[in-house]
C-alpha cells in the first residue's frame, strides 16, 4: 500500500473510528511498556549477576556463601535495588588484607544501569560491629546481614564480603514499589 493511499484512506475514515484507533494504539503502547519494564530490570540484573559470578577472586581465599537480592531492599519505595555478595574466608593477616583490597580495586564490573565501570565493594569482617558501623553497608543493618547469612562471628575463620550494590528508578516494576 502506498503512502498516498494510506493518507487518503485516513482522511476518509470517520472521526469516531479515528478516535478509537488512536486510543487503541496509545493503550497498546502503555500496556507493552508496563509489561516490558520488569523484563528490562530482570535483564539488567542478569547482566550484573553474570559478571559478578564470573569474577576471579584473590588467591588464598575460598567462597563460604553467595547471596543475591533484587527489589526494594532498603528505605522507602520508588527505587529498585540489586545486591549481590559473596562471603569469602582468608588467612586473616594484614598483608593478605592489603593484597585482597588491591586485587578488587583493579577488578571492574560494568554497571548497565548507571553505565559506568566500578570495582566491587569489599568489607573485612572481624567482628559484627566492624560491618554494621561500616560506611560500605550504611543501607543495611545487622538484621539484614544475618538474614542473608553473611554474618557470623568465628575467630578461627576470618572472612570478608565482596559485593555489588545498585539502586535505581524502578520503571513500572511492581517488585520494587
Amino acid at each position: 500500500m502506498s503512502w498516498r493511499r494510506l493518507v487518503s484512506s485516513w482522511k476518509n475514515t470517520r472521526r469516531s473510528t479515528k478516535t478509537l484507533l488512536i486510543i487503541a494504539i496509545w493503550g497498546g503502547g502503555t500496556f507493552a511498556w508496563l509489561m516490558l519494564s520488569p523484563l528490562w530490570n530482570d535483564y539488567r540484573f542478569w547482566q550484573v549477576r553474570r559478571q559478578f559470578t564470573a569474577l576471579k577472586h584473590s588467591m588464598g581465599t575460598q567462597k563460604i556463601k553467595y547471596v543475591e537480592q533484587f527489589g526494594n531492599l532498603s528505605g522507602t519505595s520508588n527505587h529498585c535495588d540489586y545486591f549481590i555478595a559473596e562471603d569469602r574466608d582468608y588467612s586473616g593477616n594484614k598483608a593478605d588484607k592489603k593484597r585482597i583490597q588491591a586485587f578488587y580495586s583493579k577488578t571492574k564490573l560494568y554497571n548497565s544501569v548507571s553505565r559506568v565501570t566500578e570495582s566491587p565493594g569489599v568489607v573485612f569482617v572481624d567482628k559484627v560491629a566492624d560491618v554494621v558501623g561500616s560506611d560500605d553497608f550504611w543501607l543495611y543493618n545487622e538484621d539484614d546481614l544475618w538474614q542473608w547469612g553473611l554474618m557470623y562471628e568465628d575467630p578461627k575463620r576470618p572472612h570478608y564480603i565482596v559485593y555489588f550494590f545498585d539502586s535505581h528508578a524502578p520503571g513500572c516494576d511492581g517488585r520494587c514499589g
